[in-house]
């Protein structure tokens, strides 16, 4: 493709906040059938970057004239664009209803309200399937595109995913611990974030453990480990000026962070809870 016979018809950029960067890895953009079909018929190329794609027609002729010709010969409204992501946990750490089969649309007549003129933000909206290949499925209608045209406006999209967040469970094993010791699991950079606990629990292997719960506070997947928990000991010291003061022991310095790949569903008062398990041995 020579750049200079090639002209910009629209833009759009995927992001992702479970990202580091919020760029959104691995994500792949299919033409649909009909979105195919005008491509090769009117020498549409697309470019993809390393957080989108660019469309680009051949010629400078007018993107008005340049649409409604394709709209009224091949009666179709729209680009269309399906959406895979080469990561097998995406459903998990991407905030997708988890009680049923859904594709998030994006489409331009659907936009999310901003200060600014560009990029144009698409708003999603998680569609039901009895079954699906795709992640998501992008519109964006000819209309849209000629509008913005004659405006002057640079034709660029922008569509977010939003990270899935869980109640937190970490299960500490060890025969040395009892529910004596006064445990606590924080981070101090992070004083939000209270785990409750512990309480003893019986595992389905027959082990006893120590289950901590971060209760209300549901904390977001990340794919760079962002929080450091550490499980402390608090043990009142004798003779202290201070009755209130206490030592702190940090038996673990730097709790795991959960994995995508292992999460489990419970439902309170028939509403979906996702949580994230963490099993510790110490």
């Amino acid at each position: 493709m020579t750049i200079s016979s090639y002209h910009t018809l629209l833009s759009i950029n995927c992001f992702h906040n479970y990202f580091e960067g919020n760029i959104a890895r691995g994500i792949k953009f299919h033409p649909g059938i009909s979105t195919q079909k005008i491509m090769q018929r009117f020498d549409i190329k697309i470019n993809t970057t390393e957080t989108g794609f660019t469309l680009y027609k051949k010629g400078n002729s007018d993107v008005a004239e340049f649409l409604k010709y394709i709209s009224q010969t091949n009666s179709i409204s729209c680009f269309d664009f399906n959406l895979t992501s080469t990561d097998p946990y995406f459903y998990s750490f991407t905030d997708y209803p988890v009680s049923k089969i859904t594709e998030i649309l994006f489409d331009s007549q659907n936009l999310l309200p901003t200060e600014q003129a560009t990029p144009i933000q698409l708003k999603p909206e998680f569609i039901e399937k009895k079954e699906t290949l795709y992640i998501a499925q992008i519109k964006i209608y000819f209309d849209d595109i000629i509008e913005l045209s004659q405006s002057n406006i640079p034709i660029q999209y922008t569509i977010q995913f939003s990270v899935r967040s869980t109640q937190w469970h970490y299960f500490i094993i060890s025969g040395e611990l009892s529910n004596q010791s006064d445990l606590h699991i924080y981070d101090k950079s992070k004083p939000q974030i209270r785990f409750e606990g512990p309480s003893t629990v019986l595992l389905p292997n027959g082990q006893e453990a120590l289950k901590f719960s971060s209760g209300d506070s549901l904390i977001p997947f990340s794919e760079v480990p962002e929080y450091q928990f550490n499980l402390v000991n608090k043990t009142q010291r004798k003779y202290e000026k201070d009755p209130q003061k206490s030592q702190e022991t940090i038996l673990i310095k730097g709790l795991p962070n959960p994995n995508p790949a292992s999460m489990s569903i419970t439902y309170i008062k028939d509403k979906p809870l996702v949580t994230s398990p963490m099993y510790v041995y110490l």
